[in-house]
């Protein structure tokens, strides 16, 4: 019996030996796991998972950030535009366009305030009472003008009581006694530089360039000839929308 006894006791602590060796295994599913977070407990770092025999915690949604507000290209389409009408010489102002007695003055405050609707070629239309004459353009009192290469001809800045169609040949104004054009200017999204574009009674298009004389501002197709057939210095100029 005692010998028994003793057999018995060894076997009994080798069998406690053996399970205290062995890894203990922990078994989480996902239901515990969303029990715990439920709970309010601190949820485990993905180190303490691994321990557990647990995968890691999928990795939170990346950082993303804030997209930088770019500025939108001035015009926009369908906006119209309220501003001054300014004549350069190189990259300095040399004045600025009046409209009721078709001069240029020095000041913008003494300018005309001009409206327009982006979408070239377009028309400008004066913001204050002018009577019947709401929209500026380049006009001339012969039929027989024609801008092109060589010739001195040249148009004069008019104010005219209806909107002459863009691409159209001058229309005669009996009232003013002119032959008029108005939706003749391209303005230039980026810049504003305002480029005007005659179309000949022929349906011509030739070039266009604006010229300062005698404070006055003309339209001509080729400066050289039109200053040649003048006095007082015609200087050529370049225009541009200045917004208020």
């Amino acid at each position: 019996m005692a010998r028994l006894a003793q057999l018995f006791t060894v076997l009994l602590l080798a069998f406690v030996a053996a399970v205290l060796a062995s890894p203990r295994v922990y078994i989480r599913d996902a239901g515990s796991i969303a029990a715990r977070s439920a709970s309010g407990e601190e949820p485990l770092t993905n180190g303490a998972r691994l321990a557990r025999g647990l995968a890691p915690l999928p990795p939170r949604a990346l950082y993303s950030p804030t997209r930088v507000r770019r500025t939108s290209t001035s015009p926009v389409p369908g906006q119209p535009l309220t501003g001054h009408i300014a004549l350069y010489s190189g990259t300095s102002v040399a004045g600025y366009v009046r409209a009721d007695n078709n001069i240029v003055v020095g000041s913008a405050n003494a300018a005309t305030t001009f409206t327009y609707t982006p979408g070239n070629p377009v028309a400008f239309e004066w913001t204050t009472n002018n009577g019947a004459r709401r929209y500026w353009g380049a006009a001339t009192t012969s039929a027989g003008t024609r801008l092109g290469q060589g010739r001195s001809d040249y148009l004069s800045t008019h104010s005219v009581s209806l909107k002459v169609p863009a691409g159209a040949a001058p229309i005669y104004f009996a009232t003013d006694g002119v032959y008029a054009e108005t939706t003749i200017f391209y303005v230039d999204a980026a810049t504003l530089a305002i480029a005007p574009q005659w179309v000949n009674a022929d349906g011509g298009q030739p070039a266009t360039r604006p010229v300062l004389w005698s404070s006055q501002l003309y339209y001509t197709g080729d400066v050289a000839a039109f200053a040649a057939a003048r006095s007082g210095n015609p200087a050529s100029v370049s225009m541009v929308f200045v917004p208020t």
